[in-house]
């Protein structure tokens, strides 16, 4: 017996397909535009920044400081990677989903979600900061201040809105992240 909601058809299309699919959808009946605006809210809406700080300290702690001196040092085309420059590079492709993601929250206008969603970034990072053992740390004895201060400086930029900044300084302050 086939399940409400499911087709063999839908459940096999790749996200580029269902995309599509939901793009001609809409096309050709923007009377289901709010309703499938509504359901995409409904699934972004419930930001826990806690969870958001949980995945990126993880993410961090998944680096291998042996991958970092592995990919660093000299390099078949002669250059030379330093191990600490290796090191934030790594550190900076683990926070690119994550600052991809609070800019996406404001370009669908959710400046609260989005708010949260840096507000964990902040937290993953200066609690990796305060509590990993990571070797890492010791190639980057001083950049994470450097990282919070770089993300909440490019969303402030990003958000223009005084009292969502008051929101974050707020909690920088309660969670005593602050001054890096």
């Amino acid at each position: 017996m086939k399940k409400a909601g499911t087709t063999p058809l839908l459940d096999t299309l790749d996200d580029y397909r269902v995309r599509m699919v939901l793009s001609m959808l809409i096309r050709d009946d923007p009377s289901v535009t709010d309703r499938i605006e509504e359901y995409a809210r409904s699934l972004l809406d419930s930001v826990d920044y806690k969870n958001v700080a949980d995945s990126l300290y993880s993410g961090l702690n998944a680096i291998e400081i042996e991958d970092v001196w592995d990919s660093s040092g000299k390099q078949r085309d002669g250059s030379y990677i330093d191990t600490g420059e290796r090191a934030y590079e790594m550190v900076e492709e683990i926070l690119e989903p994550y600052t991809d993601e609070i800019s996406a929250y404001l370009q669908r206008g959710m400046p609260d979600e989005s708010r949260e969603y840096c507000m964990g970034v902040i937290l993953g990072l200066w609690r990796f900061n305060m509590d990993s053992c990571s070797d890492l740390l010791d190639e980057l004895p001083d950049s994470f201040p450097d990282f919070i201060e770089m993300i909440k400086r490019d969303w402030e930029k990003e958000v223009k809105d005084p009292e969502q900044i008051a929101l974050l300084s707020d909690w920088l302050e309660e969670e005593e992240i602050e001054p890096f």
